[in-house]
């Protein structure tokens, strides 16, 4: 250490950077003071909602290791952090230093132990990405005018910047022996914890520098822009993120990208897009991907935080930038993708978190398949599109024994467990969780079955009251004899109800019962034509059966009964005799005949009785049945729809449209966590004009609308 000071000291400038390095240690040592209280609370939670037993109890030897071993960590911190700032004041190459995981072994040398150095990489640069945006202008001026004192040297981390003292951390959690996973919670503690304080002392530097008379050199003062910015590409270059550099956002990168990102996806999505090659071969540096794919970053996230979006990370690193520009390009894609998923209000944190795990798979699978953009039916978007779609009934977040979110999670291990180069097993998975979920809405509308037979039942009685009502009132005229109008209206409705069922008008036993009403009107009515008596005499048995058969059904007592045969007898002899008066007025030399004779003969004799006169239908026939125009039609929601019912000040309910009537008249609208709740036609209507009901609609999926979403961010 006397010889890394005495070296400092001897440079130009070397006592202003001492100063600031000092500044900075004093106040992130003061920091860590009080950290460690932090972290022994933080990893006493993870322990306490952990299901795997080897972690909860990793987490458990972690806290008593934060407790005990305290000193050392932060005397470990202040030894990395000093030789981190006397190595970054040397001149390097950063290519030869980075510290991401660099792919360069064959396929067989990969092993759990690089997998280890990926996965801290990976988290070291989310941390130190969101510290990056956390210390925001301040940073970008610190390190201006920290360059303006630092020796020529290639573009790396500053000696004082996030990742500096992030990676000085973690190397002092080495003293963590409990396992990787717990120095990861411990840096990720750090940044949640520190990053304010981590701002203040950059705040401080600034300060303190200003003081030193170190000003911002002039370009950066005129253009304001930061160190990533001022080395944006020049048209003539590749547009490459330089080496070593982490990308700081989804925004950043597009934008250094967006003109050759706009080209490249409007070409994805045109006809030529939908027919573009796939890759032939599969790259050897596909390996990497596996293993991150297979790795338990993935799986060992908590489903139920934000999600972390692992490609925004990898699109940064070394290896991405060793691809080719359209690989490169399908890597910012794939990430603005998912940025756009996770963003998605209508998924629950629970269905982000499960897709977090198909980054890989779908990288992947976007890599070998060009089609995967334009597609809407790649299987690989299916999946994510039925994965989304599904959880919508999480109305709250799903408890970690839900029966669905571990039959997702299985289909997703099983994805990331098998996937190589063969899009198949998207679509095998697909269809596991397809037959899965039908399954589980047979179970669901086995359970509403009672209650969706008697929504019906009442649907079925309701129209079969204003049909009947409506049809009678067309046939039934003042005219008519008093006792048939009655005997309609009070005996053979209820014949007529009993016989409206599902069908509707279309009910075979309903068309002939509405037939018995026309035939019954048609017999009473004056017989003027020899034909029209003949056809009354052939007729007649078969009406008076299909009456008597009526009025048993629909249990009408036998006086009544009896009673109204009466009074027929009477209606259908005057029907006889009316008729034959008009005939012989308009035709006095005509004999009777035969017929009339019959007719007569079947009959007892009565009194002539006069009812209707004219508008005689000539023959008999059998009118078509009447037609109820429906209501002007509104957008409904359709069976199988989720909908938000919001109930005054009570909180909100999903529902799933789970069972309509035949004829759209009831809704029965159930979960599986919820009993349901029954809707009128017109209160639906009422409630989805008001807001109260709102359709949740994924529209062509939650990939398309993320696409379009993208193509609309780009171009504007």
């Amino acid at each position: 250490m006397q010889t890394a000071r005495a070296q400092s000291e001897a440079r130009p400038s070397a006592g202003t950077l001492i100063a600031c390095r000092d500044l900075a240690l004093t106040m992130l040592t003061e920091s860590l003071d009080d950290f460690f209280d932090e972290l022994q609370e933080a990893f006493f939670q993870l322990a306490e909602t952990t299901t795997e037993r080897g972690l909860r109890d990793q987490y458990f030897d972690a806290r008593v290791e934060a407790q005990t071993k305290k000193d050392a960590i932060i005397a470990a911190f202040k030894q990395q952090f000093l030789a981190s700032f006397e190595a970054s004041l040397q001149a390097r190459d950063s290519r030869g230093e980075s510290s991401f995981f660099q792919v360069n072994l064959a396929p067989d040398a990969l092993s759990l132990v690089a997998n280890d150095e990926y996965e801290a990489s990976l988290t070291l640069s989310s941390v130190t990405n969101a510290m990056q945006q956390k210390g925001g202008d301040t940073l970008a001026q610190l390190e201006q005018r920290l360059a303006t004192l630092l020796p020529e040297r290639s573009e790396t981390a500053g000696p004082l910047s996030p990742k500096a003292i992030c990676e000085a951390f973690l190397s002092a959690c080495q003293q963590l022996e409990s396992g990787l996973a717990a120095r990861l919670v411990a840096l990720r503690t750090f940044e949640t914890e520190l990053s304010g304080k981590v701002a203040d002392v950059y705040q401080q530097l600034n300060q303190y520098l200003i003081q030193q008379n170190v000003a911002l050199p002039a370009l950066a003062r005129r253009a304001g822009t930061s160190r990533v910015a001022r080395r944006a590409p020049d048209a003539g270059g590749d547009g490459a993120v330089p080496q070593g550099e982490v990308a700081g956002g989804a925004a950043g990168a597009a934008s250094l990208l967006r003109p050759e990102l706009i080209a490249h996806l409007n070409q994805l999505f045109s006809n030529n897009g939908a027919a573009a090659a796939q890759r032939p071969v599969r790259p050897d540096w596909f390996n990497f991907l596996d293993h991150l794919q297979q790795d338990a970053f993935g799986s060992a996230q908590d489903l139920f935080a934000q999600p972390e979006n692992l490609l925004a990370l990898l699109r940064g690193s070394r290896w991405t930038q060793e691809l080719d520009r359209l690989d490169t390009m399908t890597v910012e894609l794939v990430a603005l993708l998912f940025d756009r998923l996770f963003d998605d209000a209508r998924l629950p944190v629970a269905a982000k978190g499960l897709l977090s795990r198909l980054q890989v798979p779908a990288l992947k699978a976007a890599m070998l398949d060009a089609g995967f953009f334009s597609d809407k039916s790649h299987p690989a978007r299916r999946l994510i599109d039925r994965i989304a779609e599904a959880s919508l009934e999480w109305q709250d977040e799903p408890a970690e024994d839900d029966a669905r979110l571990r039959k997702f999670a299985e289909l997703i291990a099983e994805v990331a467990r098998t996937f190589s180069d063969d899009a198949t097993i998207f679509q095998t998975a697909l269809d596991s969780l397809d037959r899965w979920l039908d399954a589980e809405s047979n179970e669901i509308d086995a359970s509403i079955s009672e209650q969706a037979e008697a929504l019906l039942a009442g649907e079925i009685s309701e129209l079969a009251q204003a049909t009947v009502q409506t049809l009678l009132e067309q046939r039934l005229k003042p005219a008519h004899p008093p006792v048939v109008v009655a005997f309609v209206h009070e005996q053979w409705r209820a014949a007529l109800v009993a016989a409206y069922d599902g069908n509707g008008e279309a009910a075979p036993l309903f068309i002939e019962r509405l037939a018995v009403v026309d035939d019954l009107l048609w017999s009473i009515a004056p017989k003027v034509r020899p034909e029209d008596r003949l056809q009354l005499v052939n007729t007649l048995p078969a009406l008076l059966a299909k009456l008597e058969k009526g009025m048993r059904d629909a249990e009408v007592a036998d006086e009544v009964r009896k009673g109204f045969f009466s009074e027929l007898v009477q209606l259908h002899a005057s029907a006889i005799r009316q008729g034959l008066k008009q005939a012989l007025a308009a035709e006095p030399a005509a004999p009777a005949g035969p017929v009339i004779e019959q007719a007569i003969a079947i009959r007892p004799a009565a009194p002539e009785v006069e009812y209707i006169t004219d508008e005689v239908p000539d023959t008999f026939h059998e009118p078509e049945p009447s037609v109820i125009e429906p209501a002007a039609a509104i957008a409904f929601p359709v069976r199988g729809d989720w909908v938000e019912w919001l109930d005054g000040g009570a909180p909100p309910r999903r529902l799933r449209v789970g069972w309509i009537s035949p004829q759209g008249t009831r809704f029965l609208l159930t979960s599986r966590n919820d009993k349901g709740l029954t809707l009128m036609r017109h209160e639906v209507e009422a409630h989805l004009a008001s807001g109260a009901l709102r359709v949740i609609a994924l529209g062509a999926g939650v990939t398309e609308d993320a696409f379009s979403l993208l193509r609309d961010a780009l171009i504007t």
